[in-house]
């Protein structure tokens, strides 16, 4: 993932400040830790590689779905959005592995 340090917004494109970036790798450990522990390496493969694991394969998801469902596109919202979609996935999971 580290190679695509883009951040979109509506009608403009712009590489993300270093700042934007440590945020977004910050959220991206968070919500990776979250839904399984043990896996961070990962987001510093290929992407091929990485999406071979359920853990990245959902992390990805949860990335996806905040930068749809954030109306204000900030860093800080959107961390906030992805760690909070992850936490949200991981309480599913636990659910379903519990028979609820």
């Amino acid at each position: 993932m580290g190679r695509h340090r883009r951040l979109k917004q509506p009608r403009a494109e712009r590489a993300l400040e270093a700042g934007e970036a440590a945020a977004l790798r910050s959220a991206l450990q968070q919500g990776l830790d979250v839904l399984e522990a043990g896996v961070a390496p990962l987001l510093d493969a290929p992407m091929a590689t990485s999406l071979g694991s359920a853990a990245i394969a959902r992390l990805w998801a949860a990335a996806l779905d905040a930068v749809a469902s954030t109306q204000m596109l900030t860093m800080t919202t959107l961390a906030q959005k992805l760690v909070d979609n992850c936490a949200a996935m991981s309480g599913a999971q636990l659910a379903a592995a519990m028979g609820l």
